[in-house]
């Protein structure tokens, strides 16, 4: 299958590409190596000025500049910078789609305006095959610009490519070893963030596949180099736009606190076993009970109208009142007290 590469002059090629992507960059560039190509890549994870150096000149002496497409990518400090680095240096571009997680559209224009080779196809065949289709279509740069243009600072923080590494889906054990060394030697230096590295720290102890020896070295780090609590944030001030906070309920009366039972007004059944009065002795009763304060009210009008009566009769009119309204007021509340009165 690889012979079909056999007739491409072994080109110097230069790969871009962000460390979540290594496992796949790893395959590009094994099948780039066995088309014969040469091959650079960062596998250095050490950082600084010198390592910066180091990708600059390796771009530099490519003949063709593979950036490889993932959103972390184009996401990425340091690859950004790269890849405007070869393009000031008029580098033959081959973009290779690496994960479908981006739209090509958001892809710097030096990469975006050519044809790309798909290095998502299922079948790693057919894979090739578009690499290979792509390498044929490019011809490699020989020659640099005189003068040669401004090289790019290193990017802004290192911690964008330490980030990178300590996110890598896959670390051998000698990554591993360099990247906690590099992380230790940012600890001894009094210019560097410390709560940064720190982070990166807690984030390469979590990785799937650190090993045990390697979490033991990072343990000791954290231990030696605790970062200091940071401030409890300030209460937010109370504006207009905050809901002042519902009262709290009222606890229920004591349950040793008589209340009144609230009757339902609500019909009553009669009982079966009730009987009624007779009418007459009721209505005979009546008559002789109000007839008793009328006689007493009307005897002391009449005596009211003589000289020797004067006195009984203001005293029979009294009673007779009195007993009326007594008469009355037992009546009502008779009434309110009958069971069948609702």
């Amino acid at each position: 299958m690889l012979e079909l590469g056999h007739y491409l002059k072994d080109m110097k090629i230069f790969v871009t590409y962000s460390r979540s992507t290594q496992r796949e960059v790893a395959s590009l560039v094994k099948d780039l190596e066995e088309l014969g190509h040469e091959v650079w890549f960062d596998r250095d994870i050490s950082g600084g000025q010198s390592w910066w150096n180091n990708i600059l000149s390796q771009i530099r002496d490519c003949e063709i500049y593979v950036f490889a497409i993932a959103k972390d990518a184009i996401d990425s400090t340091a690859c950004i910078r790269e890849l405007k680095y070869a393009e000031a240096l008029g580098k033959a571009p081959l973009p290779v789609l690496i994960k479908n997680d981006v739209s090509l559209a958001l892809a710097p224009r030096y990469i975006s305006n050519v044809q790309y080779a798909d290095y998502t196809k299922s079948d790693q065949k057919n894979a090739i095959i578009d690499l290979i289709k792509s390498l044929k279509g490019i011809t490699p740069t020989t020659s640099l610009p005189d003068p040669l243009p401004e090289p790019p600072e290193i990017p802004i923080s290192y911690l964008d490519t330490l980030k990178e590494k300590v996110d890598a889906p896959t670390m051998t054990r000698n990554e591993q070893i360099g990247l906690v060394k590099t992380l230790q030697s940012k600890l001894e230096d009094p210019q560097v963030n410390h709560e940064d590295i720190i982070l990166l720290l807690h984030r390469l102890r979590k990785h799937d596949e650190l090993l045990f020896a390697t979490a033991k070295d990072i343990d000791a780090l954290l231990e030696r180099y605790p970062v200091s609590p940071q401030p409890k944030p300030k209460p937010k001030p109370v504006t207009d736009d905050v809901k002042s906070p519902r009262p709290e309920p009222k606890s229920p009366p004591s349950s040793n606190v008589y209340h009144k039972p609230v009757q339902s007004r609500t019909a009553v059944t009669k009982d079966s076993t009730h009987q009624p009065w007779n009418i007459g002795l009721v209505i005979l009763l009546g008559l002789g009970t109000f007839c008793i304060p009328l006689i007493g009210i009307i005897a002391g009008i009449i005596a009211l109208n003589t000289k020797e009566n004067k006195t009984a009769g203001v005293i029979l009119l009294i009673l007779g009142i009195i007993m009326a309204i007594v008469i009355f007021l037992a009546v009502i509340g008779g009434a309110y007290d009958d069971p069948y009165y609702y």
